[in-house]
């Protein structure tokens, strides 16, 4: 269970329980991933069937690759 915890932790920031619907806030680069998701998710039910992941990946690539390549504080 504390490991659960630890992952919800390190994936989501700011979350909100309005009444029974919870609305989620993503850490970076968490958030790039779900808008991207978002978009695969539009693409797929306007063109039907399967749409090519690449092309919604590709412009938020430099980015994710950014933020992990980023050097850190002194710990």
């Amino acid at each position: 269970m504390e490991e659960k915890r630890k992952l919800l932790q390190i994936v989501y920031s700011n979350s909100i329980l309005d009444d029974v619907k919870l609305l989620l806030g993503y850490r970076k680069p968490f958030d790039f991933m779900a808008v991207t998701n978002s978009k695969h998710q539009k693409k797929k039910a306007e063109f039907g069937g399967e749409s090519d992941l690449r092309t919604n990946w590709l412009p938020t690539l430099d980015v994710i690759r950014t933020f992990f390549t980023l050097p850190r504080g002194k710990s």
